[in-house]
C-alpha cells in the first residue's frame, strides 16, 4: 500500500479511534503501539477525538508516540464551549520542541520550538523538505546559538549533519523544487542584481540549501560541477531546467581538485555564459562558500562598489612555485588578443603576482574587458604547470592589479590583504588539515554582524545548522548591511572614491 500511495504522489495516513476515552493511558498505550506496529514505515498517523483527547491531555503520553512518528493528526469535537480558540490554546501550552521522532523530518522539523504560532509559520514553509535525519536536529534552535549554553547543548548532542549514505531522496520535479528554493515567492525588484557562479563536486542538497538562502529570480546563479560527479550533474540539470531563465548549468565538467586545478577555468566559463544576463557583480564561489547577507543588501553593496570589485592583494608564497616567475610578461604569454596599440612598456613589463582568496566580487565591467582584450590560455597553463598549490589564487588579483588597461581594475600600486571567512584565531568550532577554519554554530553571532559577503568552509559532514540559522536570520533582518566606511579596507574602493571626485593621484595614493 505504502509503495503503491509514493507512486500515486499520495500521502497514506493510517487512522485509528477507540469508542470512548474512558480509558487509562496504560491501555491506550497497547492499542496505540499495536496499531502503529501495523504500519512501520508511516511517518503520518491520525488519532479521532476520543484518542486526542488523551494524547493532549497527557504531554508525556504524546512525546512517547511522537517519538516513533514524525507528524500526528489529532482530531477533536468542536462546540460552544471548547471552540477552536480553546483548543489552540490547549496546543500552546504544550512544549513544542519535544516533539521529535527518531525518523525523517517533515518540512521545518528542525526549526521547532516552544512557540507554536512559530512553529506553524515554519512547518508550513515549503523550503524545508527533507534533507535531515530527525534525530539529529533534536537540540536545535537557532535562537539559542546566541548564548553558550545553547550551544554547548546542540554541539553536545550532536550537530546537524548530512552524508551521501543517509540522504533521504528529494523530490526533483519543478513543483517542488520551486516550493523548496522560492518558498512563497514574495520578492521585492532589486536595484542591481547580481551573478553567483559556483563551483561544486559534492552532494546536492547541500547547494540547494546555498540556493535557498539567496535566491532571488532577479539574480542570475552558473554552477560548474566536477567530471567525478555524475548524479551531482543530473540534478544540477534537473534544477536549471526548472529554472531556465536565471539557474544555468556549464555543460563543461572538470577535474577539480584540492590544489585548486581548474576554479579558474570553470568560473570563467560560466561567467562567459551568463554575460547578456543583467548582473552588476559576480561572487565567485567554492562547493562549501555560504553568502550572509539578503538579497537587498548584495544589491545595496554593488551600488557602493560602482566599478569596483573585492579582492584580496597578498604576494603569494614563491615557495609553492616550480620555478620563479620573473619573466611572465603579457608578450611571452601572449595575453592581448590584440597587441596593437598596447604600449610596449605593458607588453614587456613583468607581471607582478599576486592571490586572494579564490572566494571573490568581481564586476561584470572588469569581466567583461578581460573577454573582449585577453586570451588567458597561457597564463592559465603557466599557473598550473608552476604551482604546487593555491592555483585558483592567482589569476584574478594578478590580473586585476597590474595594469593592462582593462576597464574595472585597479590603477595603484598596491599590496593589501583581506580574507573572506572566518580567521583561525577566532575558529571556536574545528580547524581543517589546511588549518583554515570550519564554520558552526559558534561563529554565527559573529556572522550576523560581519562586514563579509560570504564565509567558506561550511561542510556537510560537519555542522549544517549556520546554513539554516543564517536562512533564518536573513529572513527576520539580522544580518547586517555591509557599511561604507567598511570598504575603505579595500584601497581600489578608496581609489574609485578619489577618481569619483577627481581627486585620484597615482604617485601620491597611499595604500
Amino acid at each position: 500500500m505504502m509503495q503503491v500511495c509514493q507512486e500515486l504522489f499520495v500521502t497514506f495516513v493510517p487512522s485509528i479511534d477507540t469508542q470512548t476515552n474512558n480509558l487509562d493511558n496504560a491501555h491506550a498505550r497497547i492499542i496505540i503501539d499495536q496499531f502503529l506496529d501495523d504500519f512501520p514505515l508511516c511517518k503520518v498517523v491520525h488519532f479521532g477525538p476520543n484518542l486526542a483527547s488523551l494524547l493532549i491531555a497527557d504531554r508525556k503520553f504524546l512525546t512517547a508516540i511522537q517519538r516513533r512518528v514524525p507528524r500526528i493528526f489529532l482530531s477533536t469535537h468542536v462546540d460552544e464551549r471548547n471552540g477552536p480558540l480553546k483548543s489552540i490554546q490547549k496546543l500552546k501550552n504544550i512544549d513544542l520542541s519535544s516533539f521529535l521522532a527518531e525518523k525523517t523530518r517533515k518540512p521545518g522539523d528542525f526549526l521547532l520550538s516552544s512557540s507554536y504560532e512559530q512553529w506553524f509559520k515554519i512547518s508550513e514553509d515549503p523550503r524545508y523538505f527533507h534533507y535531515f535525519l530527525e534525530k539529529e536536529g533534536r537540540f536545535l534552535n537557532c535562537d539559542d546559538f546566541s548564548n553558550e549554553s545553547g550551544i554547548s547543548e546542540y554541539v553536545k548532542n550532536g550537530r546537524l549533519r548530512l552524508s551521501p549514505e543517509k540522504m533521504l531522496g528529494i523530490s526533483m520535479d519543478c513543483e517542488n523544487l520551486k516550493a523548496r528554493i522560492q518558498g512563497k515567492g514574495d520578492f521585492r525588484v532589486l536595484d542591481r542584481p547580481m551573478a553567483f557562479v559556483r563551483n561544486i563536486n559534492t552532494l546536492y542538497e547541500l547547494q540547494e540549501m546555498f540556493l535557498f538562502l539567496n535566491y532571488h529570480p532577479d539574480n542570475t546563479y552558473c554552477f560548474s560541477i566536477d567530471e567525478k560527479s555524475s548524479e551531482l550533474y543530473e540534478k544540477i540539470e534537473k534544477l536549471s531546467n526548472c529554472f531556465p531563465e536565471n539557474i544555468f548549468i556549464n555543460s563543461n565538467t572538470y577535474d577539480f581538485d584540492s590544489a585548486g586545478n581548474f576554479q579558474d577555468e570553470a568560473h570563467l566559463k560560466c561567467l562567459e555564459l551568463i554575460m547578456d544576463r543583467n548582473w552588476y557583480h559576480a561572487a565567485l564561489l567554492q562547493n562549501n562558500d555560504m553568502i550572509i547577507k539578503s538579497t537587498e543588501q548584495l544589491s545595496n553593496l554593488s551600488e557602493m562598489l560602482n566599478y569596483t570589485s573585492l579582492m584580496g592583494l597578498e604576494f603569494p608564497n614563491y615557495k609553492r612555485f616550480r620555478k620563479s616567475p620573473t619573466n611572465w610578461t603579457p608578450k611571452i604569454l601572449h595575453l592581448f588578443k590584440n597587441e596593437s596599440g598596447v604600449p610596449l612598456e605593458v607588453l614587456k613589463k613583468p607581471l607582478k603576482l599576486r592571490k586572494s582568496k579564490n572566494q571573490l566580487i568581481v564586476s561584470k565591467t572588469f569581466i567583461k574587458s578581460i573577454f573582449k582584450n585577453l586570451d588567458l590560455t597561457d597564463l592559465l597553463e603557466m599557473i598550473k604547470n608552476q604551482t604546487n598549490s593555491e592555483v585558483d589564487e592567482i589569476l584574478f588579483p594578478t590580473l586585476y592589479s597590474n595594469y593592462l588597461g582593462l576597464k574595472g581594475q585597479m590603477v595603484s600600486k598596491c599590496v593589501d590583504s583581506y580574507v573572506d571567512t572566518v580567521t583561525d584565531e577566532k575558529c571556536g568550532a574545528k580547524l581543517s588539515e589546511q588549518g583554515s577554519c570550519i564554520v558552526g554554530v559558534e561563529h554565527l553571532a559573529e556572522l550576523g554582524s560581519a562586514n563579509n559577503v560570504l564565509v567558506s568552509k561550511v561542510l556537510e559532514n560537519f555542522d549544517l545548522a549556520p546554513v539554516i540559522c543564517m536562512r533564518k536570520m536573513i529572513e527576520d533582518e539580522k544580518t547586517t548591511q555591509i557599511e561604507e566606511p567598511a570598504l575603505h579596507d579595500f584601497p581600489q574602493y578608496r581609489e574609485m572614491v578619489l577618481k569619483r571626485v577627481r581627486a585620484f593621484d597615482k604617485e601620491s595614493f597611499k595604500c
